[in-house]
């Protein structure tokens, strides 16, 4: 890897002027385990009745997240 390092203020730049194409790595698969491949199922019935439970109208809750602005 040839390159020329250079300042500006606080910042660190980098100039690559020539890399050896040896240096690009094929890509590595990750063996995954089945466990992890699988999505968790869910349920929402549960969700339901807890939200029900704990005295949180479902709807109300579903409208009240569908009105909030997302915050960048």
């Amino acid at each position: 890897l040839d390159y020329t390092e250079f300042k500006r203020g606080r910042a660190t730049y980098f100039s690559v002027h020539y890399r050896n194409p040896k240096l690009i790595s094929s890509p590595v698969k990750v063996p995954r385990k089945e466990e992890e491949e699988k999505a968790p199922e869910q349920n929402y019935d549960e969700v339901i009745k807890a939200l029900k439970a704990a005295g949180i109208d479902p709807l109300k809750l579903a409208e009240a997240l569908s009105a909030m602005k997302p915050e960048n």
